[in-house]
C-alpha cells in the first residue's frame, strides 16, 4: 500500500503541475501530502514529551497500517477528482460587493477591539511558557481577532491598502510571539495562491517562488520545534498546580513556577539551532505524525465511536442551528473526546484531532469517502468563487478555502466549523458594513443634493 500512495502522491503533483495554477484545490492536494507524509516513510514515531516530574515517558512508534494508506489514497483521490471537474467548469462572470473599499479598516478594527477585550482578560496567561495553560485561559475575544486577522490582510493586499497590511503583519508577529501559528500559516498559504502565477512565468520567478514555499514552509516546523526554548526568553512558566502567586492585576492572579534565566535560555537556542537533532525532530515530531499517529491507531485498532454525535457536530454548521434544533454545542463531545483516553492515555499534551481517523471510527471506509467527497467539493466550490469574484469577496472566499483545504486535516469537524462560520461572520459584517458607508453615504448625499432648492441666477428681483 506505501508503494501505491506514493505513486498515487507522485503522479496527483504531476497533475497539478500540469494544470499551470495555484488554486485552492491545488494547496488542498498539498495540505493532504504534507500531513500524509508520514506514508513515504512508512513508520509514525514521536516523544510523548516529559512526565509532570520531568521523566521521559518514551516514544510512540509504529508501522503505518495498510488501512491507514487506504482512506490517505481516498483523500488524494478525490481532490483530484475535484480538480478534473474543477477545470471543466466555464467561469465568466465576475462577483464583488460594491463599496468594499473599508473592508480592511474594519477588520483591522475588529481585530484591535477583540484583542484588547483578550488581553485585558487573558493578561500574563500570554505569556506562559506551556502553550496548553495559555490555550485554557485565552477567551473568545482571541477568536474573533484571529479569525478576522487573515480575512485583515488578505483584503488589504487585494485592496493594496499596504498600511493596513503593515498593521496586520504587527499583528501576526504579536500572535506567532505567544505561541499560536494557525493565522500565519493561512495568510502565507493565501500569499501563495495569490502570487501563484510566479511559479509557471520563468525559471527565474519559479525558483523565487520555490524558495518562498520552502524557507516559509520550513520555518513553520522549526517554530514548533524551538518554540519552548524561544518563550523562555520572555515567558512566565506557570504551572496548573498552586504554587507562588504573582498579582498581575487588581482581579487576577497567576499561578508561576518562577521565571527562566534569559542568558540560559540563550544559550539553548543557541546550541538548539547548531544541533542537526533540532531540524530532525522539526520533522519526525512535527503536527503530521502526531496527526496520522490517530488516524493509525483507530485503524489498526478498529476504533469504533457513536456515529449520532457527528451529524449534530455538522448540524451546528447551519447558522443559528444551535437554536432551530435545540443543540446544546458546548455538550457535543468531540472525537478526541473518545480517541484519547482509549488509544493515548499515555500522552500528555493535546493532539490536535483527525477527520479521517473521526469517519473511519463512526462509519468505516464509507463515512471517510463522504467526508473527502464534502471536502473536496467545498474546497472547488470555494476555489471557484474566489476565481469568479474580486476585491474583499474574492479574499472571503480565499482565506476561507485556506482554513478548510488546510487545517481540516488536524481538526474535528464540529472545530472547523466553528472556524469557517466566524470567519464568514467576520468578513460578511466588515463588507455589510463597509458596503454601507460607501454606498448608502453616496446614495444619502445624492438624495439630499436632490432635495437641495435651487440656486438662484441672473439679476432677478
Amino acid at each position: 500500500m506505501q508503494v501505491f500512495f506514493i505513486i498515487s502522491a507522485v503522479l496527483g503533483s504531476a497533475y497539478f503541475l500540469s494544470r499551470k495554477t495555484i488554486d485552492p484545490l491545488a494547496v488542498a492536494f498539498g495540505a493532504s501530502v504534507v500531513y500524509f507524509a508520514p506514508g513515504f516513510i512508512g513508520t509514525i514515531r514521536f516523544s510523548k514529551g516529559l512526565s509532570e516530574k520531568g521523566a521521559h515517558l518514551g516514544d510512540y512508534a509504529s508501522s503505518i497500517a495498510p488501512g491507514a494508506y487506504v482512506c490517505m489514497l481516498i483523500v488524494l483521490t478525490m481532490v483530484i477528482v475535484a480538480a478534473i471537474i474543477s477545470d471543466l467548469v466555464p467561469s465568466k462572470q465576475i462577483i464583488y460587493m460594491p463599496g468594499d473599499k473599508y473592508m480592511p479598516s474594519i477588520l483591522a478594527l475588529i481585530v484591535i477591539i477583540s484583542a484588547s477585550l483578550s488581553l485585558g482578560a487573558v493578561s500574563t496567561y500570554y505569556l506562559c511558557a506551556d502553550k496548553t495553560i495559555t490555550l485554557s485561559k485565552i477567551d473568545y475575544w482571541y477568536y474573533w481577532a484571529g479569525y478576522a486577522l487573515p480575512l485583515c490582510l488578505v483584503s488589504a493586499c487585494m485592496l493594496r491598502q499596504w498600511t493596513v497590511v503593515a498593521f496586520c503583519i504587527v499583528m501576526l508577529a504579536a500572535d506567532i510571539f505567544i505561541g499560536f501559528r494557525a493565522n500565519t500559516a493561512v495568510c502565507f498559504l493565501s500569499f501563495l495562491v495569490i502570487i501563484g502565477d510566479m511559479l509557471f512565468r520563468d525559471r527565474r520567478s519559479a525558483l523565487i517562488y520555490i524558495g518562498i514555499l520552502v524557507i516559509g514552509g520550513g520555518s513553520f516546523f522549526l517554530v514548533k520545534e524551538m518554540a519552548y526554548s524561544i518563550k523562555s526568553l520572555y515567558a512566565v512558566n506557570c504551572t496548573a498546580k498552586p504554587g507562588k502567586l504573582i498579582a498581575v492585576s487588581p482581579n487576577q492572579k497567576i499561578e508561576v513556577a518562577g521565571r527562566t534565566n534569559s542568558t540560559d535560555a540563550a544559550k539553548k537556542i543557541a546550541k538548539a539551532v547548531a544541533s542537526a537533532k533540532t531540524y530532525t525532530n522539526s520533522i519526525f515530531n512535527s503536527e503530521p505524525f502526531v496527526i496520522q499517529a490517530i488516524l493509525n491507531e483507530t485503524v489498526s485498532r478498529n476504533f469504533s465511536t457513536p456515529a449520532d454525535y457527528i451529524a449534530k457536530q455538522a448540524l451546528g454548521a447551519v447558522p443559528g442551528g444551535a437554536t432551530i434544533f435545540h443543540i446544546d454545542l458546548g455538550a457535543i463531545p468531540l472525537f478526541s473526546d473518545f480517541f484519547k483516553p482509549k488509544l493515548f492515555m499515555d500522552v500528555p499534551f493535546g493532539m490536535a484531532s483527525n477527520p479521517w481517523a473521526q469517519a473511519f471510527a463512526a462509519g468505516g471506509y464509507p463515512l471517510v469517502i463522504l467526508f473527502a467527497a464534502i471536502y473536496a467539493g467545498v474546497v472547488g466550490g470555494l476555489g471557484y468563487l474566489f476565481k469568479i469574484s474580486r476585491g474583499g469577496v474574492s479574499a472571503t472566499m480565499l482565506v476561507t478555502s485556506m482554513w478548510v483545504a488546510f487545517y481540516f486535516h488536524r481538526n474535528d469537524v464540529l472545530t472547523e466549523i466553528g472556524i469557517v462560520k466566524q470567519t464568514v461572520y467576520a468578513a460578511v459584517a466588515a463588507l455589510a458594513i463597509s458596503s454601507f458607508l460607501v454606498v448608502g453615504w453616496s446614495g444619502l448625499a445624492k438624495l439630499r443634493s436632490a432635495q437641495r432648492p435651487p440656486t438662484k441666477t441672473g439679476n432677478g428681483p
